[in-house]
C-alpha cells in the first residue's frame, strides 16, 4: 500500500506529509490522463499513439479472453470498419487507482463501450478494466491491461 493512502490501520499511512499527499494526487491525475489518452487512441484507431502509450512488453487481454502482445493489441484495435466506437465511464463508477512507490499504478475501472463487429453491427456493453502502468523517465505507460465483459444479472 502506498504510504500516502489514509488507513488508520497503517501507522505509516496515517503520517503521510502534505507534500506526499500532493504528489500522490498529481500521480493519480497523470495516470488517469494516460488512460484517457489510451481511450482516445483506441477510438481514433491511432496506432502511433497506442504504441507510445504501451510498453514494449505490454500484454493486453480483450473481453473475448484473448491475450495479445503489444503489436497484436495495436493491430486488433486499429482494424478498419470494426472495433470500438465509444468508450465512456460507466454510470456512478469511479476508477480505483492504487499507487506503489510512485512508480507503479494499478487501476480498476468500469467503462461502457460500443463496439462494431466485422459486419458493421454495433453492440453496447460494460467492461471491467484492470490496467497496470509503470512510470519511467517521468512518463506513465501501460504494461498490462485486461477487460472483462460485465454480464448484468436480472434483478
Amino acid at each position: 500500500m502506498n504510504k500516502t493512502t489514509r488507513n488508520p490501520a497503517n501507522p505509516v499511512a496515517a503520517r503521510a506529509s502534505p507534500a506526499d499527499a500532493r504528489a500522490a494526487a498529481h500521480d493519480r491525475q497523470a495516470v488517469l490522463e494516460t488512460l484517457a489518452a489510451l481511450d482516445a487512441a483506441l477510438l481514433s484507431k491511432d496506432a502511433r499513439e497506442l504504441l507510445s502509450l504501451l510498453e514494449a512488453d505490454f500484454v493486453g487481454v480483450v473481453p473475448a479472453g484473448i491475450a495479445l502482445s503489444r503489436s497484436a493489441y495495436v493491430v486488433f484495435h486499429t482494424r478498419p470498419g470494426e472495433g470500438l466506437q465509444a468508450i465512456e465511464p460507466a454510470a456512478a463508477e469511479e476508477p480505483t487507482v492504487r499507487m506503489f512507490n510512485g512508480r507503479l499504478a494499478v487501476v480498476h475501472r468500469r467503462v461502457s463501450v460500443r463496439r462494431a463487429d466485422s459486419s458493421g453491427r454495433s453492440e453496447d456493453f460494460d467492461v471491467q478494466r484492470t490496467e497496470v502502468l509503470r512510470r519511467a523517465a517521468g512518463r506513465w505507460r501501460l504494461v498490462a491491461g485486461q477487460g472483462t465483459r460485465v454480464v448484468l444479472q436480472p434483478r
